[in-house]
């Protein structure tokens, strides 16, 4: 049973995972809803490491953007592990290249966190949309550093792992996969999301 993505040749009875595609098209929603669908928005792609549902994620919402709105959306190239000097060269580069862009993407909750609490430390203008949600993204979000955060399930993997370990041991018909979707919460509902994590 693999969880969150299956390896390369190696035969497997199910993989349970946040489809990344999907994941990305529903933050191009939230972003579309939040921009009113005008505007500019830059998406952080990796540059160093290439993990497939990552990268799904950064597909889906350009897709999403590009044919579906009329926002305009600009991928920018970034190292995976962000440090605050990474965040600063890429919002400078922001700054530079795209002077228009109020919404940053980021493609997990780790590029959140740390732009989020750059942004916050420094009063900047950025608004941030990511992708997992935790404590500090919880903090954040209530301090109106980051947006939005597009959630996964994957506090119920596990279960779902032991559940269908347990039918396969058991000779039973087992689903090859599960895609456990995503939520999205922001300073509306975050009173409900907090207690989760």
């Amino acid at each position: 049973i693999f969880i969150n993505s299956a390896l390369d040749n190696i035969e497997y009875e199910s993989l349970i995972e946040t489809n990344g595609y999907e994941c990305g098209r529903n933050a191009a929603h939230t972003a579309k809803q939040m921009m009113n669908n005008q505007g500019e928005v830059v998406v952080e792609m990796w540059y160093d490491i290439k993990i497939s549902s990552i990268e799904q994620r950064g597909l889906g919402f350009v897709d999403e953007i590009e044919n579906n709105s009329n926002v305009t959306v600009h991928k920018m190239d970034v190292h995976s592990n962000p440090s605050e000097k990474e965040v600063a060269r890429s919002l400078e580069a922001v700054r530079k290249k795209y002077p228009n862009v109020e919404y940053l993407f980021t493609l997990n909750g780790i590029w959140g966190k740390t732009l989020g609490a750059y942004i916050q430390k420094h009063n900047l203008k950025y608004k941030v949309i990511c992708i997992d949600f935790d404590t500090e993204i919880a903090e954040l979000i209530k301090t109106g550093s980051i947006k939005a955060a597009i959630s996964q399930r994957n506090f119920s993997w596990g279960t779902m792992a032991l559940e269908l370990l347990d039918d396969a041991f058991q000779g039973k018909q087992v689903i090859k996969y599960t895609d456990t979707g995503t939520y999205e919460v922001n300073a509306n509902n975050i009173s409900i999301y907090e207690k989760r994590v």
